[in-house]
């Protein structure tokens, strides 16, 4: 099935808290005009295994008036260091903050999979964007490289268990004007663990498992020169029980 549609959205303006340190300089509300066009696919089995699988895709274009954008800077060597010359704030030219930008055109593709069964699970998607500042043709700054994503794992329902992994894979990131903001591409991958009982007895007991960036991968996402954190080992539980 395949559709298409044209919307109009009005985004207001936010109010950010007194104690941030995240500024903004946005003084007229967002408004954006789009068209987008998708098809969508689904299966679903008879048997007892219940498998079921979704697919779908989508291209997209915006017309943005005002739209609120992102203006990140960070001085060269100054992440994460808070002694002079660096410093957090427009004093130091350190900052991120949201503007607007009078008019923009966005254009991007999405595309999504997912496929589950009584044993085994999947899902994956892949999304890029793109767009400039009408007037100047500058790229605007809430773009992000183009990325795939899958999170996949395998079942044990006599255990109440599952074990799965996620990969995340971008590409390099070259929209910008300035080469000293482009960003190499990377590949995270994460491992978990979920045990959900069924026992009566432990209804509502969920504990997770987990290891984030499991090789350790030095990757940026927010700016250049800006590390996203390294290995994490995790766990948390969870007890809903109502009395």
């Amino acid at each position: 099935m395949c559709t298409s549609r044209f919307r109009t959205f009005h985004r207001p303006l936010s109010r950010s808290s007194p104690t941030s340190s995240f500024r903004t300089r946005i003084s007229k509300p967002e408004e954006l005009q789009s068209w987008e066009v998708g098809c969508l696919t689904s299966t679903a089995s008879s048997s007892s295994e219940g498998d079921r699988s979704t697919a779908k895709g989508s291209y997209y274009e915006a017309d943005v008036t005002n739209l609120i954008d992102l203006e990140v800077n960070i001085p060269a060597g100054c992440f994460g260091a808070p002694f002079p010359p660096c410093g957090s704030g427009e004093a130091f030219g350190n900052f991120s903050r949201n503007v607007n930008v009078h008019d923009a055109d966005l254009n991007g593709v999405e595309i999504e999979a997912q496929y589950e069964s009584r044993y085994f699970y999947a899902r994956a998607n892949f999304a890029t964007i793109d767009g400039k500042d009408v007037a100047t043709g500058d790229y605007v700054g809430v773009l992000s490289p183009d990325m795939f994503f899958v999170d996949a794992g395998v079942k044990f329902p006599p255990a109440d268990l599952r074990l799965g992994a996620r990969v995340s894979i971008a590409s390099d990131f070259t929209k910008v004007d300035d080469v000293t903001e482009e960003r190499d591409g990377y590949s995270v991958g994460d491992i978990y663990a979920v045990w959900e009982p069924s026992a009566k007895a432990l209804k509502g007991f969920r504990l997770n498992l987990g290891v984030d960036n499991v090789t350790d991968a030095d990757y940026e996402v927010v700016a250049a020169g800006v590390s996203q954190p390294g290995r994490n080992f995790k766990a948390a539980v969870r007890w809903r029980k109502a009395f």
